[in-house]
This record gives C-alpha cells, sequence and structure tokens, in this order.
C-alpha cells in the first residue's frame, strides 16, 4: 500500500490526461499523464513552465512561474476563449468499491474537468465536471453551465481534491529545496496559506481592517479637534494681542511728545553751555600770547650761546685729528719695525744654537745618499712593472676562459684564425691527469708543446707565416700513430685528445716515470729513459742526467685555471717584495730629506753677523719712534679735556634749547587750538541756534504751551531715556503683530474676532459628540475583534494539529522521523520548530545546513508539502519543477523512491541536463517538449519517451474502445 492510500472517506483521484485549445503556443494535442512519474523535459524557452502553469489553471491556482497571469496566456491575438480538459479515471476502485467521483453524483468511467478562459478584463474564469469523455467539437454546442471557481473548488473538495492543492500550487513554485530557505515564521505562513480555512482567515483579517479603519477616523476626529483648539486658541490669543498693541500705542504716542520737547530742552541746554565756554577760551588765549613773546626771546638768546660754543668745539676737534694723523703714522711705522725686530731675533735664535759643519762634508753625503734612492725607486719601478704585468694575465685568463700562452704563440694562432686555417696546438691537445707529475711532464715536453700541426696541403701556407712573423716552434703536418707504452711511461699520464698529433709525442714512450734516483738509473739500464718530478723535475738518459724546467704551465684545455692558481701565487710573492722595497725606499727618502735640511740650517748660520748688526740699528730706529708717540699722547690727553668741558657747555645749551623749543612749541600749537576751538563753537552755536528755531517752530501749540511751564521742563527726563523706550515700545508691539497670524496696522478689529471665537467653539462641542460616539463603535468592533481572532486562533491551532498527524504517518511510513511543533509568536503571529530524522537517527531542525544531504533536503521538502495537502483531504497529483537540480544519482534514487511510495502522480519538469540522466531509470513517462519557431504559429507537437511505448499502446487502445 502507497504512503497516502490509506482508507478514509475520499478514493484516489487519477488525472489520464490533458488537452488544451488556444493555451499560449501549445498545440491541440492529448497529452498522456502517467499514474506514477510523468518527467517533463525540454530546452529552455521550449514550454515546459507554460505546460505546468496550465495544469495549474485546472486544479484552481490563481499564481503561475515565471511572472504570468491570466492575461499572458491569450499570446496569440485571434483566440478569445482558452479551453482546457483534464480527463480523470472514474472506475470502481477495487479496494474502496466505489467511483470517485460518485459523491458528486458522476457514474461513467471517464470524469472530464474542463476550465474555460475568457479574454474579458479581467480575464474571467470558469469550470465544469462533465460525467463523460468532453469533446470541444461536440459537446461546446450544448448548453453549458458554468461553474466559478469557489463552487468548482467546493465540488472538487468533496471527492478528495483538497483546496490546499490549489494554494499549494499557487505558492509552491521553483526548485522544491527553496522551501528549506524560509525561517521558522516564514514556514508556518507557507503551511497556512496552503491549508488554512480561508473564511475564516478573510473573516478576521476584514474585522482588522475595519478595526483599523475606524480607528484611522477616531485619529483624524481627535486631529480635528486639536485643530479647532488650536484655531480657538489663536483667535483668544490675537484678541489679546490686539488690547496689547494699543495699549502700547498709546503709550509710544506720550513718549514721543515728550521727547520732541526733551529734544528743544537739550538744545537750549548746549547753547548756554557753549557761549559760557567761549568766554573762557578767550581769556585762555591772552594768557598763552603773553607767555608765547617772553620764551621766543630766552630760545633766539641760547641759539647764539650753542653757536659761540660750536665754534670752539671744532677748533678743539681740528687740533685732535691733525695729532691724530700723525699718530697713525708713526703707529704703522712702529709696527713694522717691531715686526723687522721680531723676525731677526726669530732667524738669530734658531740658526745660532746650530753646531757648525763642513758644508763639503754635507754635499759628499747627499750625493751617496741621492745614489741609493734613485736605484731603490727603480727596484720599485721594476717590481711594479711585473706585478701589472702578471695582474694583465689573470685578467686575460678571467675574462678569456682560456690558458695565456707566450705571445709570438697567441700571434701565431690568431694568423692561423684570420686566414682559418684548421690547426691543433699540441699544449691544448694533451691533458695531464696526475697534477704531482704536471711540471716534470711539461718540462720534458718543454717548446714541443708549442708544435702546431695542420693539414697536409696547408703546411706550406703555415710555414709561411711562421716565416713571416719569426715563428721560433715547430710547424708539422697531422701526423696520427697508434701509441703503445708500458705503464710506467710518462705517457700513461697524459690524454691525447685529438690523434692527429699523437706522433709528435711517441718519442716520450720510453721516459719511464721514477720515484728516486736509484729507480731512474735502473730503467736507464734496461735501455729506458726516466723522469723524475720530486724533489724537482729531473731527466735522466744513458748519457746521465740534468734537472729541467717547464717554464709555464700549457698542457690540458683547462691549464687556464692552473696557469691562474700560479699567477695568483706569484702575484702574492710580487706584492709582497714590492711592499718591503717601497719601505726601504720612504726611509732612504727621510734620510735624504734630513741631509738637505742640514746643509740648509749650515747656509742660514753663515748669516748671523749680518743679521745680528741689522737687528741693533732697527732697535734704535723703534725707540726714537715710541718716545715721539708717548709725547703726541700727553698732547692729546690735554685736548681731551678741554673738549669735555666744551661739549659739557654744548649739552647745557642743548638741553636748554630743547625745553625752550618744545615750550614754545607747546604754546603755539595750543594758541592754534584755542582759536580752533573759539571757530568750532562759534559755528557750532550758530548751527544750534538755527536748529533750535527750527525745531520750536515744529512743536505742537500743546508742546509749545508746555515749553513756557519750567516745573513741567524740569520733569522732562533725556532725549536717551525716551529714544530707549520708544525702541522698546516699537518692539513689543511688532512682536505683538507679528506672534502667531500677523497682525497688519488697521486689522484691528475685536469685534470680529469675538463673532468667530463663538462659532469655533460651536464647532469643537460637535467634534467632542462624534468622537464619543467613535469611540462606542471601537468598542463594539474591538470584541468583535476578539472574537475572530479566537475563531482564528483556533482554526491555526486545528490546522496545525491536522498537519502534524499527517506529517507523522506519512514519514513513519517512509521510515522517517518527524516532528512539528506549533510555538506562538504572538495573536496574530506563528512559528513552527520542524524537524526530521532519517535511517534512525535524532530529528535535528531543517534549518541544520550540513545536516542533511540533498536528496534529503527535497524529501523533507515534500514530505512537509505533501502532509499540509493530505491534511485537507487527499493528495492525488502534484507538480514539481526541478526538484533534482544538483543531485547525484544516489540522492536522485532517494527522493524518488519516496515519491513512488506515496501513491500520488507526480509531473516533474527537468531542463537538458546530466540530472535529466540520472531520473531517467526512475520516471515511468517522458514527455518531450520543443521550442516553436519563429515562422510557425504553435509549438511542434509533444513526443512520449520510448520508455513508455506499452503504456502509451494501453492508453491509445483504451481510447479508442471507449
Amino acid at each position: 500500500m502507497s504512503l497516502l492510500a490509506k482508507k478514509g472517506r475520499f478514493i484516489p483521484l487519477h488525472l489520464l490526461s490533458v488537452e488544451a485549445e488556444g493555451f499560449s503556443y501549445l498545440p491541440r494535442q492529448v497529452i498522456l499523464i502517467h499514474e506514477g512519474i510523468t518527467v517533463v523535459n525540454g530546452e529552455n524557452g521550449s514550454g515546459k513552465t507554460t505546460f505546468l502553469n496550465m495544469l495549474r489553471v485546472l486544479f484552481g491556482a490563481t499564481k503561475f512561474d515565471n511572472g504570468h497571469t491570466f492575461k499572458t496566456f491569450f499570446e496569440r491575438d485571434h483566440v478569445h476563449f482558452i479551453y482546457i480538459i483534464g480527463r480523470f479515471d472514474n472506475t470502481i476502485h477495487p479496494e474502496y468499491q466505489k467511483r470517485p467521483f460518485q459523491e458528486i453524483g458522476k457514474y461513467n468511467d471517464r470524469v472530464s474537468v474542463v476550465c474555460r478562459l475568457t479574454n474579458d478584463n479581467p480575464v474571467k474564469r470558469e469550470f465544469l465536471i462533465f460525467d463523460g469523455n468532453f469533446d470541444l467539437e461536440i459537446h461546446l454546442k450544448d448548453n453549458i453551465k458554468w461553474l466559478e471557481v469557489g463552487y468548482y473548488l467546493s465540488h472538487m473538495e468533496q471527492v478528495g481534491m483538497s483546496k490546499a492543492l490549489a494554494n499549494a500550487f499557487s505558492l509552491y513554485q521553483g526548485n522544491t529545496e527553496k522551501l528549506l530557505g524560509l525561517n521558522e515564521e516564514q514556514l508556518a505562513d507557507y503551511l497556512l496559506q496552503i491549508c488554512g480555512e480561508q473564511e475564516r482567515i478573510d473573516k478576521f483579517n476584514n474585522i482588522k481592517i475595519n478595526l483599523e479603519e475606524l480607528y484611522k477616523q477616531y485619529q483624524e476626529l481627535g486631529r480635528q479637534k486639536q485643530q479647532e483648539e488650536l484655531v480657538i486658541q489663536n483667535v483668544k490669543q490675537k484678541i489679546d494681542r490686539i488690547k496689547q498693541i494699543k495699549q502700547n500705542e498709546q503709550q509710544l504716542e506720550e513718549n514721543q511728545f515728550n521727547k520732541e520737547l526733551a529734544v528743544v530742552k537739550d538744545m537750549k541746554e548746549i547753547m548756554n553751555e557753549q557761549e559760557a565756554l567761549l568766554n573762557t577760551l578767550k581769556d585762555e588765549k591772552l594768557q598763552i600770547d603773553q607767555n608765547i613773546v617772553t620764551t621766543n626771546n630766552d630760545f633766539n638768546t641760547t641759539n647764539r650761546e650753542i653757536e659761540k660754543n660750536s665754534h670752539a668745539l671744532s677748533e678743539v676737534n681740528k687740533r685732535i685729528d691733525d695729532i691724530h694723523t700723525q699718530t697713525l703714522s708713526l703707529t704703522e711705522k712702529k709696527l713694522n719695525l717691531k715686526k723687522e725686530v721680531n723676525d731677526l731675533l726669530g732667524f738669530i735664535n734658531k740658526y745660532k744654537p746650530i753646531e757648525p759643519v763642513p758644508l763639503e762634508k754635507l754635499n759628499h753625503e747627499l750625493s751617496g745618499i741621492t745614489d741609493l734612492y734613485k736605484n731603490q725607486v727603480t727596484i720599485v719601478q721594476n717590481l711594479r712593472h711585473k706585478e701589472e704585468t702578471i695582474m694583465d694575465k689573470i685578467h686575460h685568463i678571467k675574462t678569456t676562459h682560456s690558458a695565456h700562452y707566450p705571445s709570438i704563440v697567441s700571434k701565431m694562432i690568431e694568423k692561423l684564425k684570420e686566414r682559418q686555417l684548421n690547426h691543433l696546438l699540441l699544449a691544448e691537445q694533451l691533458e695531464i691527469t696526475d697534477n704531482k707529475w704536471r711540471h716534470a711532464i711539461e718540462a720534458l715536453l718543454g717548446a714541443e708543446r708549442f708544435t702546431i700541426t695542420v693539414d697536409e696541403h696547408a703546411i706550406i701556407e703555415t710555414m709561411k707565416i711562421a716565416q713571416e712573423i719569426g715563428y721560433p716552434y715547430w710547424i708539422s703536418p697531422f701526423k696520427p700513430v697508434s701509441l703503445s707504452y708500458k705503464n710506467e711511461s710518462i705517457l700513461s699520464k697524459v690524454n691525447v685528445l685529438d690523434e692527429r698529433i699523437t706522433g709528435y709525442i711517441e718519442r716520450f714512450k720510453n721516459f719511464m716515470m721514477a720515484e728516486s734516483m736509484e729507480a731512474a738509473w735502473d730503467w736507464v739500464q734496461k735501455d729506458f729513459n726516466a723522469l723524475l718530478y720530486k724533489p724537482t723535475p729531473y731527466q735522466v738518459i744513458s748519457r746521465g742526467g740534468r734537472s729541467i724546467h717547464p717554464n709555464g704551465i700549457y698542457c690540458g684545455r683547462k691549464s687556464y685555471l692552473l696557469q691562474l692558481e700560479q699567477l695568483q701565487e706569484d702575484l702574492n710573492n710580487i706584492q709582497q717584495k714590492l711592499d718591503s722595497e717601497k719601505a726601504k725606499e720612504n726611509e732612504l727618502q727621510i734620510e735624504l730629506e734630513s741631509v738637505n735640511k742640514a746643509i740648509e740650517n749650515q747656509k742660514m748660520r753663515a748669516l748671523i753677523p749680518d743679521k745680528e748688526n741689522e737687528h741693533l740699528s732697527l732697535t734704535g730706529d723703534l725707540q726714537i719712534v715710541l718716545n715721539s708717540l708717548t709725547d703726541f699722547n700727553v698732547q692729546i690727553q690735554s685736548l681731551r679735556k678741554e673738549r669735555e668741558k666744551v661739549q659739557q657747555l654744548a649739552s647745557k645749551y642743548s638741553r636748554r634749547h630743547g625745553k625752550l623749543n618744545y615750550a614754545l612749541t607747546n604754546l603755539q600749537s595750543k594758541q592754534k587750538e584755542i582759536f580752533q576751538k573759539q571757530s568750532d563753537i562759534m559755528t557750532s552755536l550758530d548751527t544750534l541756534k538755527s536748529q533750535y528755531n527750527s525745531t520750536v517752530s515744529k512743536l505742537s501749540k500743546d508742546q509749545i504751551k508746555q515749553l513756557s511751564d519750567c516745573s513741567y521742563l524740569e520733569s522732562i527726563k533725556t532725549v536717551e531715556h525716551y529714544t530707549t523706550l520708544i525702541s522698546s515700545l516699537q518692539n513689543m508691539i511688532q512682536q505683538l503683530r507679528n506672534t502667531g497670524e500677523p497682525i497688519q496696522p488697521g486689522e484691528e478689529n475685536i469685534v470680529a474676532l469675538e463673532e468667530k471665537y463663538n462659532i469655533h467653539l460651536k464647532l469643537l462641542q460637535n467634534h467632542l459628540n462624534e468622537i464619543s460616539e467613535t469611540e462606542a463603535k471601537l468598542e463594539n468592533l474591538r470584541k468583535k475583534h476578539d472574537e475572530a481572532q479566537e475563531e482564528y486562533l483556533e482554526m491555526v491551532e486545528e490546522v496545525f494539529r491536522k498537519v502534524k498527524k499527517s506529517l507523522e504517518e506519512l514519514a513513519a511510513q517512509g521510515n522517517i522521523n518527524a516532528t512539528l511543533k506549533l510555538i506562538n509568536v504572538s495573536n496574530e503571529r506563528w512559528k513552527i520548530d520542524y524537524k526530521v530524522g532519517f535511517h534512525g537517527k535524532v530529528p535535528v531542525s531543517y534549518r541544520t545546513k550540513t545536516a542533511f544531504s540533498g536528496g534529503q533536503k527535497v524529501i523533507i521538502s515534500l514530505l512537509l508539502t505533501l502532509s499540509a495537502i493530505q491534511a485537507d483531504g487527499m493528495l492525488n497529483f502534484m507538480i514539481l519543477d526541478e526538484p533534482f537540480a544538483h543531485l547525484d544519482q544516489e540522492r536522485t534514487e532517494l527522493v524518488s523512491q519516496f515519491l513512488k511510495k506515496t501513491g500520488a502522480q507526480y509531473i516533474i519538469a527537468m531542463p537538458y541536463s546530466e540530472n535529466l540522466k540520472l531520473l531517467y531509470p526512475f520516471a515511468d513517462m517522458s514527455l518531450n517538449f520543443r521550442p516553436k519557431r519563429e515562422n510557425q504559429e504553435m509549438a511542434p507537437p509533444i513526443n512520449y519517451g520510448i520508455v513508455n511505448d506499452e503504456f502509451i499502446k494501453q492508453q491509445t487502445q483504451y481510447k479508442a474502445s471507449s
């Protein structure tokens, strides 16, 4: 038995086929639906989603995938009606022994559900439940009583098609795994939208809306009441402000009256003060004129005394300057004489103590040291030249990575390279394998190392070149021979790199290696020659022996490394010797300088008698100059005292002159100041009199009358006092006019404002009455809201109780442990705690990311949705859009087995992908969709997969029979 085929009121429904006319671009075609899993596949844009939306329309859904609406299904312009026919099996069920549609009076073996869409504004949807196989060409001619959606769903609910199915089709679009992305509160709302009682939900929501609207009306009345209260308050404040304005304007008028009198009073007082000040200035001016005459006489007398004293001071300064001029000349002469005397004294003190030595002896010593020094310089230069030569060789070897040959050899090789003549240098073709024998072998080979061999045809040309440059070594043709020699032969220590030179070293094969002179002579006794390498290279032949020297290392292609090592050693030795010889050179140079200095000292000592006579003469001249300078100093001291007395007298007259000049300047300044003041006061007085007369002429009769009242005038305050009061009153009036609603001058109508005040009082009372009535209505509606809310809560709890029961039964039959717990967040909000466990594991929350595989997540999502639909009736049919996205074969098999256990019909949409191949083994039928071409009105016909041939054959035979 399937998971959903449980005994109860309803019999499972089975959709056999669907047919559509005019729906989007779908062709008119009877499309068979398998009782198990039917797969809808095709590339993107081929019509899969359109086909699923058609099924959603048939089952009463209101929302569709990809943003489609009823209007968008009318793709073709000439289509006004769309018909969708779903044909159901209504045969007697073997287990229930009755027909599925028997409850609504349908007894034929086929029942057709027909949906008609009319392209009105808005689109009209109607249904027909036809007892039999509905044919569009035949039965549309009959008089059909179409059902509205609500009646249709009510009829279908009686045969077990849950309203939750239509709700699920409207809500549940797209990938099944997306359901697990909802939080607990969103998931609770999802279940309510599927299987909640919409009537109770709508009733509760309508009461909430009415309550909110009435509360808004109540708030609006309160706002209007506040506005009226504000208007009344503003009118009352305006009346009070107008009264204050009038009172302040009266005070302003009184202060302006007194201010004009205060101005006249102040002007009269100022004129009196000015006339008194003018008389005082006349007396001051007379006294200053007398003081100026007296001070001017004293000033002229002082000027004459200053002039007389200045002449006397000039005479004294002239005499002092003359003596100073003579003193400067003598002082300069004194300094020169002192320098000459000191220089002579220093010369005498330096050279007189030196012991006399004959110059002939010193010159002879100088000649000997000079010769030694020159010889030493030559030695150092030679060593430096050797050092440079070795360093050049080292540089050449490091740069070229080749051996350094004698210059004539290098020159010959260069010539051969220029002529492009193939040649071999023996030294380059002989590799000495034992370094301890190297010097001995190189010494034995000697000049043979620089033998150059060439091809036979190039021998003459090569010898001409050798003759031209004076090449002292052999030029020979290539001479390859087969070498054979004893193991003790010196040639066993040599590798020949090119056999073409073997003929020129063959003569050395009879030289045997010997470690001692005795061993060497033994070889000679055996008709061989011998060679020793220690302590120095030594050659032994039949006539005796001799020491030999290699004169350089040249054998082998890497001989340059040994040359470099030898040159570095030679360089170190040369540098050590150079340092020693340079030290000797420095010592000789110091000794040479010492003898030269001794000769110079003897020459200077010979001049001592002449220098002593010159010193005595200059000392006498210096004393005469010093005596003259002393006389001049006495004269200058006397003249300075005389000048000091004249300067003191000049300072006295200068101070007196300054005081008199300052006093005279002040008196003259005061005289001008008084004159200017007199002029200013007289001008000001004339202006004041004119202003006074003009101001008095502008006064009113009342003001002129008060002007003659002395007691009233005494009570008048200052102009500043009245100015401050007037400014304050004007500011107060302006503030009163601008506070709240502005009051312009001339708008102070208190009577009209009081009438307006009374009118708004009546309006306020009306608003208060309306508010009382609305509060009563609100209280009544709140009671209804509480009752509806209680019913709503009962419905929610009942829905979740059914879903929980359905979930647990469905999960248990699938070997799944699932729990569902309702949690109330607030009066109108819930969340659910949904937990699932597979294979006997403890259930965990559906939101635990790492707890479930991809296939298990799909099952968790489907399990909840199927339970919700079954809780409201039976689960007969389900649409799934790409539920296997990103699942591998194992997880696809897991989900497919779960779906098959439910026993319901499934239409599963899948695009062309690897996942489609994974699903095919578990599918009972496949529908292949292809996209519409641009030049065609409709999409191509829908094909069936070959896996379903037997099913299609049976269905076709059955259709023909019926």
